[in-house]
């Protein structure tokens, strides 16, 4: 693969559409840990052009409430973690409105067709629904992967290593698959470019 500009990691958040397959797999190609901070940003992006409860409810249960340990009743995905780095106080504020949408979800399936048509739009996400997290992420100070992923994303061009080149053949594809299944564009979310690498 060619060399790619070298992008803070705000100028990652706001690539075009077009240009974030080249970056997310040089990220898969890096490592674990970029590819999942990566993907995060741009399922983000992805979610803020068509918000919906099914991408909400993926980001964070995905990316996010692996770091709310304690929540009662969390389980750990099986599969690739794919969650991203940051502080639990961080998310205290979304996970009660996961909650709420979650609650709204669960009313919904009682109410008439009629009702629910009528109503639905009241239940459409915030298109900024994670915009402050992404940006304490973005802005989180000393060991922050963000900052590896500035200085090495845009020189990856081949797998780093065997055994991540191994895991991420492994579970990758299901991967895409939930990531499909949830609504995500694979060119929004810059995964379509992944399965030719991945054979």
């Amino acid at each position: 693969m060619p060399l790619l500009t070298q992008k803070t990691r705000y100028e990652l958040f706001e690539l075009s559409a077009g240009d974030r397959g080249g970056y997310l797999t040089n990220a898969m190609f890096n490592s674990q840990q970029f590819f999942c901070h990566l993907l995060f940003l741009f399922t983000v992006k992805d979610f803020q052009s068509a918000p919906t409860k099914t991408k909400a409810f993926f980001i964070w249960e995905r990316f996010l409430a692996p770091n709310m340990v304690h929540v009662e009743n969390f389980e750990a995905v099986p599969g690739l973690d794919i969650a991203v780095e940051c502080d639990r106080d961080n998310l205290t504020g979304l996970s009660g409105q996961i909650t709420v949408m979650k609650a709204q979800q669960d009313a919904a399936k009682r109410m008439s067709w009629a009702q629910r048509k009528w109503t639905a739009s009241s239940r459409v996400p915030s298109a900024i629904l994670f915009n402050a997290v992404v940006d304490k992420i973005c802005k989180k100070t000393g060991d922050n992967a963000f900052g590896d992923i500035e200085a090495r994303l845009h020189s990856t061009t081949t797998w780093s290593g065997s055994t991540w080149q191994g895991t991420a053949k492994k579970y990758i594809p299901t991967l895409l698959t939930e990531l499909a299944a949830a609504g995500f564009d694979g060119t929004k979310s810059g995964f379509s470019s992944l399965r030719g690498q991945l054979t």
